[in-house]
């Protein structure tokens, strides 16, 4: 199991809360660049808001998916107008942990290119936070003309 994360801090975290099993990998770096030994069976996308919104990103992560692959997405999402005290205080305490606010209505839709049939399961935290689950069906072809991740049948 491999988890990839950006931040030093939250990568030495993470290590130190997988406890030192065996077949959990931390690596370090950003999304855009990891590349995977193996393609992977799933995906778990936990409040990567900033990964969401990034075309390359997401290119570089699912061109590393299986075909069929599992794919679970949490994190925030904004509520329609009639939810604004409730976004603020939400934004108001997101705002050291986002680079981005596009796309915090549906966060998800940019997943939807390689798992048409994400879904929402859940909304929490008064609606503004979100679990979404879907499959991969494909990877685009211009990540894997790229050289990007491992080649798909």
């Amino acid at each position: 199991m491999f988890g990839v994360e950006h931040s030093p801090e939250m990568a030495a975290r993470a290590i130190e809360a997988s406890g030192g099993c065996d077949n959990v990998r931390v690596l370090c770096e950003p999304a855009e660049t990891f590349r995977s030994p193996v393609p992977a069976d799933a995906a778990i996308l936990c409040y990567t808001h900033d990964v969401l919104q990034n075309p390359q990103a997401l290119a570089n992560l699912f061109a590393q998916l299986r075909p069929g692959a599992r794919v679970s997405v949490a994190g925030l999402c904004l509520l329609p107008a009639w939810g604004t005290p409730v976004n603020a205080w939400m934004l108001w305490g997101a705002r050291h942990y986002l680079t981005t606010w596009s796309g915090l209505r549906a966060p998800w839709m940019p997943l939807l290119e390689w798992c048409p049939d994400l879904h929402l399961v859940e909304r929490y935290h008064w609606g503004t936070g979100y679990l979404a689950v879907g499959t991969v069906r494909f990877v685009r072809r211009q990540a894997a003309r790229q050289g990007v991740g491992h080649e798909q049948q």
